[in-house]
């Protein structure tokens, strides 16, 4: 799983990916001094969280937390599993033919 979670009053979301997420947002309360709220959960893989992680690497503070923006904001609200999974998968298709040009 992919998680979103908002250090509360920072304006500051991390994105990380992990297969207990409350689990991790536990830990985090326990040891942030704000409170982290998860905010949305998807489907996905390590592989998934990096191409996040670039995707808004402009906006990266520090490690796997970003600045709220509204582009980021509407991403996370309007991201449905399936369809970007499906995305994910064909971008990283279309990068492996150009890296890997099919033989024939």
């Amino acid at each position: 799983m992919i998680y979103f979670a908002e250090a509360v009053g920072l304006n500051l979301i991390k994105i990380v990916f992990s297969e207990d997420p409350e689990n991790r947002i536990n830990y985090l309360n326990f040891s942030s001094p704000v409170r982290i709220d998860l905010i949305k959960t998807i489907k996905g893989s390590l592989f998934e969280e990096h191409y996040i992680h670039k995707r808004f690497k402009d906006i990266r503070i520090r490690g796997e937390w970003f600045q709220l923006t509204e582009e980021l904001r509407s991403f996370i609200f309007n991201i449905e599993d399936n369809a970007f999974l499906n995305k994910i998968r064909m971008i990283c298709f279309k990068l492996e033919l150009i890296e890997k040009p099919l033989k024939g």
